[in-house]
Formats: C-alpha cells, structure tokens, sequence
C-alpha cells in the first residue's frame, strides 16, 4: 500500500480513481452506469448516494469531526494517521456498494434495504476483499474491530445480557472447547448482530480472525458522549451494521464474485439449455442408439459435441443394465463406467462380457455396424438438450442456447479434472460457472488467505509467486486450460502462493461448495484433482 497523506485532496483524489477504476471493471461484466454519474465530496456518511441528482458522495474526515473521524478519535490510543489509513482501506468498498445500488436502481429492481444492502455488499466484497494484502485485511479487521467494540456497547440496550452470553463463549475458550480465535469472533459478531453464542459458534467455527485479548474499556469518554449526541441512533445503528459486515466478511472464507451480482443481483443471464435431471427410467433401445450414431456423426464437426453424446450414450447404456441386473452390480458397474475416457471402446467391450444378453446389441461393436443416418437421429433423442445440442452442432441449426451451452462444455473440459465427468454433470456446473476477469498485475489468489474455490484459466497468463523474507519468488506460470487453486480445496489451509495476471486474463471459477457437493456424487472428481496435483508436484 502508498503511503498516505492525510489532506482530504489525496483522499478524494484516490477516491476517484477508485471510481474511474471500478466502473471500467464493472463494464467488463455488462454493467453500464449512467454516463452522467458523477462521485461528489459530501457529508454525512463515508459514502451515500443523493436520490434526488442520482449521484455518489463520498464524505472525508476533517477537523471539524465529521462521523466517521469522530468514531475513530474515540478509539483508546489513537494516532491522527490511522484516521487516513481508515478511510484509505474502506473507500473502495463504500463506492463499490453505492455502485450496486445505482445499477439496481437503473434495472428497476430496487426492493427492500435489507435485500438491498446485502446484494450491495456482496458486490463490494468481490471487487475489493482480493485486493486487500493479508497484513491490509489484518488492519483493517482490528481497526473495525475496535470500533465495533467501542459502539456496540453504547447502542446496545441489553449490555448485560450479550455480557452474560459472552461470558459463556470465554468459558468454552477456557476449557479448550473454542479457541480464542473463535472466541474473539463470536464476541464481536454477537455485538453487531445481537445473535446467541450457540448459534454464531455453529455458523462461524472456521473463521481466521487472530484473538484481540480482552475486551476495550466500555467506559464512554467524552467523545463516544459526542458521537451518540451528534448522530441519531438510526445513522450509528446503520453504519455499525454496515461495519460489521465488513468485518464478517473479511473473516470469512467465502469469496464473493462480480459475476454473481451479474447474475443473482441484476437478472442478467445468458440462458443456457437445460440441465437434465436424474431420471430412472430405462431408456428405450432406439435413444441409446440415436446418442450412440450422434457420437460418430459429430466426430467429424466437434470433438466437444462427439464426447458429449458418447457420455449420454454411455448414461443410457448403464440405465439399461441397471434395470438387466441387482442394484450391487449396477452400482459397480455404474463406478466403473464413470472412470472410462470417452471412446474407449475396448473398457465397454469389456463390460459387455458380464452384461446381459437383452442389451449386447447396445454395445459399440454392435451399433457400429448399424448407425442411424444423420437425419434420422433427432427423432430418436427423447431429451430437448440432446436434440438441440445436435441439431446445432452437426446439422448447423442456429440456436444461441445451444452454441453458449456448447461453449461451457468445451471450457470446462479444457480442465482435466472436469473433462472425464458425466455429459448431466457438465451440464449442471455450466449452469454455476462464474466468469473472472483479473487485470494486469492484479491478483486472484493471495498467498495466506482463506479461501477453497478452484479456476481454470481460459484467457491470459498467470504467474504463481511465493513471499520468502521481503521478495516475491516466482515458482511458475499458468497457462490456458490449467487449473489452479485445488491444493486448497483439498487441504482447507491457507493459500500457500499468490497467483498474479501477467497481462489482462480471464478464468472460470467453481464454488468450493459446488465442487464438494458434486464430489459426494461424483467421487471420481476428486481422484482426478488428486491426479492433478501430484503430476504438479512430480513436475517440480
């Protein structure tokens, strides 16, 4: 971080290219504001926006105390440049917030303030939270912790009770039940949120936050009695929600996205076809046939394509057996399919020795000889993505769903753990893609922090860089069609290196908890992230 001087031009000066720089990376993703938008001094507030121009204002601190300089001069042993450095470290993310909201306003979505102000804050969590350097985000949670601490009590009418409830959370601490790190958390959560302990230790067991020691004095000088005198309760009860949220955040070990307030906040999608759902019905033989004929006739046109229907016909094949044998072998059988590469003719040729003889006509050797013509398959796909994707992909119908639909596919199996899994299963994570742009020099992933995702590099290049003493090492680089970030997700520590766009890349990214929901079902997931990994680790 540049040092920081503490006149208000250096401080709206970087407030402006705050503004300038997160509204050319929100049009990245789609979200145009209004050109007139304009981000103004103000007072009040560090950052709000005015209903009547429409436009932003950013409040700066000044001699004069304005609220959140007087918040701060109350802190115990406080010193006149964390006043600056305050600011410095939340600008960013009380812009991006005021953003959310002009963007919601201008898709006339605008609803309630609690909704409101949560969908803002995810939006200014995921343009800010990965800038901030661990020892950043590590000042940032103990200034707010302090705050946090300091207010809550004044505002809090129930003082002795949230006391009593922490007093429960320190005895858990004292017998080794929590520890202090989780301790210090619940306490500061339990202030700013008024929830029991039981279930802010249920929700936040994992939380990184290093232990504070005991509780700041409560005792309320002179200023905090000017603080609550000068501002009404609603606007302190507001911003401390608002810091709170901040601190919650950054203790978190969930990354938010712009992509997701493109998609869940503004409504802005590309449809995609549809996924298709577990079905156990048996398939009758013409469909198994059709998937089959589809393989052969789209090797020619889309090596993506051809996979796909050979993964449906390898689906439909396993329903048929299933319904020839026991549950146990269909279940084996099931497992073993799962781990064929796509045409490995030879590994199906040797399930049919142990198939039934209803269903021997099914298989490679037997269709092979006996292909539908072109134009008879779409006739025989029950399923509407089957039909579509072929009717794109080797008869040349437009149909935008179908091309963006075909275009997840073809990223995702760019990855080599993704590439192996079910054609239904691709389908699906397509459906929960994020889109991530990173600019030159910024990064994705910061050595030390807290976070499981897992991306795949599509666009760009990326180096992967280790802190030894005072200098970033370079260990290597990525390239397109990589993937990155799953020693995390297997291991749960800490990033163990930051990676840094070389120039202007872009990744797609999968939510930790999306990847381990499909692992349960798909276990062969994590065998190929294991395999993965160590080939990177034989590699090095």
């Amino acid at each position: 971080m540049n040092e920081i001087r503490d006149g208000q031009p250096d401080l709206f000066r970087f407030a402006q290219e705050t503004f300038d720089r997160l509204r050319e990376e929100f049009a990245g993703y789609g979200l145009l504001a209004n050109p007139q938008l304009e981000l103004r001094r103000g007072n009040g507030l560090m950052c709000y926006s005015d209903l009547g121009d429409g436009n932003i204002y950013v409040s700066l601190p000044d001699a004069k105390g304005p609220l959140q300089a007087l918040l701060l001069r109350s802190l115990p042993n406080y010193r006149d440049d964390q006043l600056a450095r305050f600011f410095r470290l939340l600008l960013p993310w009380g812009i991006a917030h005021e953003l959310a909201h002009q963007y919601r306003r201008e898709h006339r979505l605008y609803g309630p303030m609690w909704k409101e102000e949560q969908l803002a804050n995810r939006l200014a969590s995921a343009a800010t939270k990965y800038r901030l350097s661990p020892g950043d985000e590590k000042e940032l949670r103990s200034l707010l912790e302090q705050v946090i601490d300091k207010f809550s009590w004044q505002d809090d009418a129930s003082h002795n009770d949230i006391h009593s409830a922490d007093n429960i959370v320190h005895e858990l601490n004292v017998y080794g039940e929590i520890p202090a790190d989780i301790a210090s958390t619940i306490e500061v959560m339990g202030r700013v949120f008024r929830l029991e302990p039981g279930e802010l230790i249920r929700a936040h067991q994992d939380l990184p936050l290093r232990p504070q020691g005991s509780l700041a004095d409560r005792d309320v000088d002179r200023h905090t009695s000017a603080f609550f005198g000068e501002y009404s309760p609603t606007a302190v009860k507001y911003m401390l929600f608002q810091l709170g949220w901040i601190f919650q955040d950054l203790c978190s070990r969930e990354q938010h996205y712009i992509y997701e307030f493109v998609r869940d906040g503004l409504h802005l999608t590309w449809p995609l076809l549809d996924k298709i759902e577990p079905d156990d019905s048996e398939p009758d033989d013409d469909e198994v046939v059709a998937c089959f004929s589809a393989h052969q006739h789209a090797a020619s046109v889309s090596e993506s394509g051809s996979r796909y229907f050979y993964k449906r016909y390898r689906t439909h094949l396993l329903r048929k057996m299933d319904r020839s044998r026991s549950a146990a072998v269909g279940r084996e059988v099931s497992s073993f399919l799962e781990q064929l590469s796509d045409g490995h003719y030879d590994g199906l040729e040797g399930a049919a020795r142990f198939a039934p003889s209803r269903v021997q006509h099914l298989f490679p050797h037997a269709i092979a000889r006996n292909l539908l013509p072109a134009p008879e398959v779409a006739a025989h796909l029950a399923n509407t993505t089957d039909r579509r994707l072929w009717l794109h992909t080797v008869m040349g119908k437009e149909d935008e769903r179908a091309a963006r639909t075909l275009n997840r596919i073809v990223t995702l199996e760019q990855a080599p753990i993704f590439r192996p899994l079910p054609a239904e299963t691709l389908l699906e994570l397509g459906h929960s893609l994020c889109r991530v742009l990173i600019a030159e020099g910024d990064p994705i992933i910061l050595e030390g922090r807290a976070n499981d995702d897992i991306y795949v590099l599509t666009e760009g290049r990326l180096s992967v860089s280790k802190r030894r003493g005072s200098t970033d090492v370079t260990l290597g680089f990525i390239s397109p069609g990589e993937v990155f970030g799953e020693m995390a997700f297997l291991t749960r520590h800490l990033r163990s290196a930051t990676v840094r766009a070389v120039e202007a890349s872009e990744c797609i990214m999968v939510k930790s908890a999306d990847l381990r929901f499909l692992a349960y079902h798909q276990p062969s997931v994590v065998l190929q992230i294991a395999r993965v990994l160590a080939e990177r680790l034989e590699a090095n």
